[in-house]
């Protein structure tokens, strides 16, 4: 397995990393810190699928709206997340590819502002 992944949103900056973090937040969570990339985006932007993949939209139980994207035949799964609500581009089962609209950012959940949470987990 080769996988290519392209940038959900452009322009792509990231205004908060993958890692640990003091944000009490995490932990009430059940995580260490911060499980993704948070990247910049402003309420409405366009997002993105970084690879080809099968649909899964999504809500939290704490409101947050996004979709997960499984790829490379159920090996790969990235997380888009803080999306605009009752505003459905993709359903669940839907195939895309690589760079076809998933939906917009917002500030749904667990958030402060507007941006997309961006998370990537690998399975054997």
């Amino acid at each position: 397995m080769n996988p290519q992944l392209f940038y959900p949103v452009k322009p792509y900056s990231v205004n908060q990393p993958f890692a640990a973090n003091w944000n009490p937040v995490y932990k009430q969570q059940g995580l260490l810190g911060h499980n993704g990339i948070d990247m910049l985006a402003i309420t409405g932007q366009p997002i993105y699928a970084s690879h080809d993949g099968v649909c899964q939209p999504e809500i939290d139980s704490h409101g947050g709206n996004g979709v997960v994207l499984i790829g490379y035949n159920g090996t790969m799964k990235t997380i888009y997340w803080h999306m605009l609500q009752d505003n459905a581009v993709v359903h669940s089962g839907q195939i895309v590819k690589a760079g076809d609209l998933l939906g917009y950012a917002d500030n749904t959940g667990i958030s402060t502002n507007p941006h997309l949470h961006f998370g990537l987990c690998f399975f054997p």
